[in-house]
């Protein structure tokens, strides 16, 4: 009865030598290294041979092979068998497994332990009994996956500053110059990103003149939804636009960038360019009149009427004209400067930026 009971007993069975450990800790992000370490010992009262530990794969997790060079093993998809050999009483050893998690992988999944399984040999001549036999050993230690998409490196610039930046290094853009941005969204996360929503804000000042097609237009914003951006990779978008003709003088513009995700939202900014608004006088004519007709000669008058046309984006205020004439003519009667006050300007803005003033100068020959 003695030698039926030692061949009953289990060999793997006492959990303080046969079990499985695993890091102290809940959570892992993918491509972390999760590394296992498995022991075994004979603990029962006969010897045992042909001795093999097998341990699935788990889940999510890919097996680093070249860390079991000293191990005799083969592997499939789903698991490694280790060949340990024969085992006496009280013999013992472990094994250590190393899985990297994948990449990407959904926030909150969770990677179950390897199920670690123990067969061997056993044989009892004494009763003349043998035969095969099996341990399982558990472990209910999972991790859960925390992952998430990261924008950081996202940005909004714009791409020609070079051409409005003073010695200073501040940023001017006037009526006629054109701003053209460059939007760049990136994942450098862990996990990839779905249902994005891009905006761009804070162009209410700008008139977009070319953008790319897929962006939308939302009042004064631009909008481009993104069904998924994955992982490691980028897009980038453009557009151009010029200053509103009613904006006001040294508004400041500077866009935003707005990525909306999972009810999130993150915030790029784009350097700040200020507005600068200026009269503009380049129409304007002067024109001499001879006031007899005909031929001129020396010591006729002449008129000289000269039309002011402010063609600009804002109301000059504080207009000095100042008349220069050649050394063939000399002042007979009113000025050769004229300041246009106030009520002049206000005169000028309601007939269409144009004010004619005139004077009369005496032609010598």
């Amino acid at each position: 009865m003695e030698e039926e009971d030692k061949y009953a007993v289990s060999n793997f069975e006492d959990k303080n030598f046969n079990y499985s450990k695993s890091p102290d800790k809940e959570k892992v992000n993918p491509e972390d290294i999760i590394s296992y370490e498995i022991f075994y010992g004979n603990t029962g009262q006969i010897k045992v041979k042909n001795t093999e530990v097998t341990a699935s794969i788990p889940e999510h997790c890919i097996l680093i092979e070249n860390s079991l060079k000293n191990y005799d093993y083969k592997t499939d998809e789903s698991s490694i068998t280790f060949k340990i050999g024969d085992l006496d009483i009280s013999e013992s050893g472990s094994i250590i497994l190393n899985f990297k998690v994948d990449s990407p992988l959904d926030n909150g999944l969770k990677i179950k332990p390897p199920q670690v399984e123990i067969e061997y040999f056993k044989e009892n001549n004494m009763i003349n009994k043998s035969g095969d036999f099996k341990n399982f050993l558990s472990s209910d230690h999972s991790f859960i996956v925390e992952t998430s998409p990261d924008f950081s490196n996202s940005y909004i610039k714009l791409a020609n500053e070079e051409d409005f930046k003073n010695i200073d290094g501040t940023l001017e853009v006037f009526s006629d110059d054109i701003l053209s941005y460059e939007v760049f969204i990136s994942n450098d996360g862990n996990m990839d990103a779905q249902d994005i929503v891009l905006a761009i804000e804070g162009i209410e000042n700008l008139a977009v003149s070319e953008s790319q097609e897929k962006f939308e237009f939302d009042d004064d914003n631009l909008i481009v939804r993104i069904p998924v951006l994955e992982t490691g990779k980028s897009r980038s978008y453009y557009f151009k636009a010029g200053i509103k003709t009613d904006i006001e003088n040294n508004s400041k513009i500077a866009p935003v960038m707005k990525i909306y995700y999972n009810g999130e939202e993150i915030a790029k900014y784009a350097g700040g360019v200020t507005a600068r608004l200026l009269p503009v006088f380049k129409n304007s004519t002067l024109r001499l009149i001879d006031q007899n007709g005909g031929e001129t000669y020396s010591g006729e008058l002449i008129n000289v009427e000269i039309a002011i046309a402010n063609t600009g984006d804002i109301t000059a205020n504080n207009i000095e004209v100042n008349l220069i004439p050649s050394s063939l003519f000399s002042l007979y009667e009113g000025s050769l400067s004229w300041k246009i006050l106030k009520e002049d300007i206000d005169r000028l803005r309601v007939i269409g930026n144009f004010l004619v003033i005139a004077g009369v100068i005496a032609f010598n020959l």
